[in-house]
């Protein structure tokens, strides 16, 4: 059973929406309907989702009397994210100047992963062993991917590309060339993908300073 939400009169059937994307979608629509259930009108003040991938769409009308019905929409831009996304807009009443908001609608997608990349991240600490480490890049479904124009953004790294399976799955092989050498860097990358936002990949690593015990 889907609870109710009421705020100040306005009742929502849902402040939670949860959708699953295809693979080729770049924007996802989030609907939150409602209904001014007091004896008075209510007006729709200031609004905030805190990234710019979330944002209302269209709230030309913010007033609504007693009785009055309407929907609030959000436009999810999904850009390079994938898996599980849960994102949060906060609105507020017109006249209210509280720190928490009136209500919070959420939006959670569930984007297809079609080329992973595990781990994203390689850590050393600086000092240990200039030790190799692996990236594992693999299509996740039955379409090939091909991997080229790879960068490395930082030259204390070397990065060798290993083909595992041909369209299917790959290796970054990845060595610090100096460990006394704190830094950051990012392989770059591009893929013939059918779908926008996979045809770009990156990974990271870093070389960090030990902890002190």
């Amino acid at each position: 059973m889907t609870l109710s939400s009421v705020y100040a009169g306005l009742e929502f059937k849902s402040l939670s929406v949860e959708q699953t994307a295809k693979p080729e979608d770049s924007v996802m629509v989030f609907s939150y309907p409602f209904t001014n259930t007091s004896e008075k009108a209510v007006t729709i003040g200031r609004f905030n989702a805190g990234c710019s991938c979330l944002e209302v769409k269209d709230l030309t009308k913010k007033t609504y009397q007693p009785g009055e019905s309407g929907v609030i929409e959000l436009d999810f831009a999904l850009g390079t994210f994938t898996g599980k996304v849960e994102k949060t807009m906060y609105l507020w009443y017109e006249g209210v100047k509280t720190k928490s908001p009136s209500f919070v609608l959420r939006a959670t997608v569930n984007i297809p992963v079609l080329f992973e990349v595990e781990p994203k991240t390689l850590k050393w600490a600086k000092g240990a062993e200039a030790d190799m480490k692996i990236i594992r890049l693999s299509a996740q479904t039955d379409n090939s991917v091909h991997i080229s124009n790879i960068i490395c953004t930082n030259p204390n790294f070397k990065v060798e590309l290993v083909t595992k399976k041909e369209g299917y799955e790959y290796e970054f092989e990845v060595t610090p060339l100096d460990m006394e050498k704190v830094g950051f860097g990012i392989i770059k990358f591009d893929t013939d993908s059918q779908v926008e936002r996979f045809r770009r990949g990156q990974a990271f690593m870093v070389i960090s300073r030990t902890s002190k015990p």
